[in-house]
């Protein structure tokens, strides 16, 4: 065996040794150990599970949370001879029963699908008749409500484990604490799986945390470290600051609400420039396999650890010394604080929710393509997308309807009816030409001419294009030959039986899921604040023995991060406004609410605020999204300080 498996390393990945701890989880699963493994980012988890797939006979299933990361490890793959594959909703029917062909005639050693492939009787038909020889879970967070990215989906595993018989489940996340890594093990139905826990220690990497008292501060200082170029990573909280700092650093630029083409061309960027800096939410990081990032800089504090180290991590992969730098802002505190309020919507918006959707299926069809902000504006009471996105997520769980798969939105593309010949109108060598003859070839006039409902990516594999080629192609064609209905941009929501009465929704679970979220909080805030070895705290906070050992390169370690005196960013110092009619106004009802929900004054608004609103005197929130200090998160809390305004105006207009 030990020969086998250092031959396999060899001939697969071109490695002569194992990285620390990898050795012993491969032996452990070619044992035929149930296992979960917590691994860092970097720590090279995928060899860990492809290595030990390869050698067992038949074939295994890796279940990923993405159809872009499942492709770019496929592609990865095949890339060094190994044979693997994909289903997803992006293949068409011809290419999956191809795949299930190849799976038959034992052709293929791993299969990369998403949890909501177990949605498909027909996929449970063909894996019940086909089994694999083990299923793999990657990302295996996900599959915990008490972890930090949890999925509906990913939740239902155990049922297919359970249905199945799986003969061996292994599970790999990043991050996992101990009430994720028991509750992974509850829902796999494998309460006996074993628990391998290694890696959390960076020697190379150096976290330091910055604390700024102002947003002037924090820019001025991210400016300063901008200017030693290097391959830097800044996560940012929300799409808009994203934006802002992208604009105001003249650096690269990613989120989810890109489009894909423009995220694929940043990535590509991103991965061959020689020191790119790339200011990205969340969205980015999941697949990108750079190894020499020498600098990931989190401009807002995370609302977890787990977050906070799984994007950190992405530092340094080569193991040469590397930066996670926290530029940690206070007033941060109360974004997460306004988000996990928004995440943990009461019972009557829930509710609400329900009867909204259930009304409109009934109008609109089963399966309803709305987008949240969309659902937001008509559900009465709502604060909110991300407050009906999680109403959405409850009613999922009690099965009353099911959410789709943004990746698997499908455009309508129709032939234009008319005497012109379109295989005439371009030169055949042309790409609107080959476009043209191979969509005809491959689907029909006919049925082109009654349109066909296509995943854009369906559309490369038919014509042989790329996606980039063919948006262009289809761009000119829409004059004369094609029209385009572009796919849904949100995921869809399909109500089987509008008539089902909402059952009594037991919230217990969320409500505990709260305390955990505002208790994560708490300890990315202490983090920030201790003045323990970073790194320690980290490993502590994840189950692993630090044994004495610290990483000396710390700014706790160095002696650089000491408790000094705060500097106060108190509300009440004097105002350049004082006196002001409408000014004090504004701080007379904000003495009100504050006095009334027993919140500091500042935690309600800062002077500088209220000096904003009162010399702009906005009536509507776009308003007074203009005024510093106001984000999209003050919303609720503005709108009592809008109505004064307005009251304000009138009263002035009438004197």
């Amino acid at each position: 065996m030990d020969d086998e498996v250092n031959k396999a390393l060899d001939k697969y990945f071109g490695f002569n040794n194992f990285r620390p701890g990898q050795e012993k989880v491969v032996r452990d699963i070619l044992n035929s150990q149930d296992i979960c493994v917590i691994m860092p980012t970097g720590a090279g988890k995928s060899l860990c599970y492809q290595l030990p797939a390869l050698i067992k006979p038949g074939y295994s299933i890796v279940i990923s949370p993405l159809i872009s990361l499942m492709k770019d490890q496929v592609d990865a793959l095949l890339a060094k001879g190994i044979p693997a594959a994909f289903i997803n909703s992006t293949l068409m029917p011809s290419e999956r029963i191809e795949v299930e062909k190849r799976l038959k005639n034992k052709e293929l050693k791993l299969l990369y699908i998403a949890p909501e492939r177990f949605r498909s009787e027909a996929f449970k038909r063909f894996v019940k008749e086909f089994p694999p020889e083990m299923l793999i879970i990657d990302e295996a967070h996900c599959i915990s409500q008490w972890g930090h990215d949890f999925r509906p989906d990913y939740a239902k595993i155990g049922h297919f484990v359970e249905w199945m018989n799986v003969k061996q489940v292994t599970a790999f996340t990043a991050t996992a604490t101990n009430l994720v890594r028991e509750d992974i093990k509850e829902v796999l139905k494998r309460p006996e799986m074993d628990l391998f826990v290694t890696g959390f220690k960076r020697d190379n990497l150096k976290f330091r945390v910055i604390e700024c008292y102002s947003k002037a501060y924090r820019d001025t200082t991210l400016n300063n470290l901008l200017s030693e170029k290097m391959p830097t990573i800044i996560y940012a909280s929300s799409r808009k600051a994203v934006d802002e700092i992208g604009e105001r650093f003249n650096c690269l630029r990613y989120h989810a609400g890109l489009p894909d083409q423009d995220r694929r061309d940043v990535q590509e960027l991103f991965m061959s420039m020689k020191s790119p800096v790339i200011v990205a939410t969340n969205a980015f990081g999941m697949g990108i396999d750079r190894a020499d990032i020498r600098r990931v800089i989190h401009y807002n504090i995370p609302g977890s650890l787990e977050s906070y180290y799984q994007e950190a991590g992405r530092a340094g992969r080569d193991n040469k010394p590397a930066e996670c730098i926290l530029l940690y802002r206070k007033y941060d505190q109360n974004i997460h604080e306004f988000f996990i309020e928004m995440s943990h919507p009461p019972e009557a918006m829930i509710r609400a929710t329900w009867h909204m959707v259930a009304s409109l299926s009934k109008t609109h069809g089963a399966f309803l393509e709305m987008t949240l902000d969309e659902l937001s504006q008509l559900v009465p009471g709502s604060k909110g997308d991300m407050q009906i996105s999680t109403a959405l997520k409850v009613l999922e769980r009690e099965s009353l309807l099911q959410r789709g798969n943004r990746d698997s939105n499908k455009g309508t593309l129709r032939l234009k009816g008319g005497t012109l010949d379109p295989l005439m109108l371009y030169p055949p060598e042309s790409q609107r030409g080959i476009f043209i003859k191979r969509m005809v070839d491959y689907f029909g006039t006919e049925k082109l001419l009654e349109g066909i409902e296509v995943h854009p990516h369906n559309l490369t594999v038919v014509t042989g294009l790329k996606t980039d080629q063919i948006q262009k192609v289809i761009s000119f064609l829409k004059k004369d030959v094609f029209d385009w209905d572009r796919p849904f941009t949100g995921r869809g929501v399909h109500i089987p039986d509008p008539e089902l009465r909402l059952p009594k929704l037991d919230l217990k679970e969320m409500k505990k899921h709260e305390s955990l979220e505002r208790g994560r909080l708490m300890d990315m805030i202490n983090y920030a604040d201790t003045e323990k070895c970073r790194q320690v705290f980290m490993l502590e906070y994840f189950g692993e023995a630090a044994n004495g050992w610290t990483c000396g390169i710390c700014d706790s370690c160095r002696g650089v991060h000491k408790k000094k005196k705060k500097k106060k960013e108190s509300p009440e110092k004097k105002s350049s406004m004082a006196g002001d009619d409408l000014y004090e106004r504004l701080r007379a009802l904000r003495e009100e609410i504050a006095t009334k929900k027993h919140r500091k004054l500042f935690h309600i608004f800062h002077n500088s605020v209220l000096e904003g609103m009162a010399e702009k005197k906005p009536l509507t929130f776009a308003e007074a999204l203009r005024i510093k200090g106001i984000g999209t998160g003050s919303k609720e809390k503005i709108k009592p300080f809008l109505a004064e305004i307005k009251k304000w105006r009138s009263e002035t207009t009438k004197n």
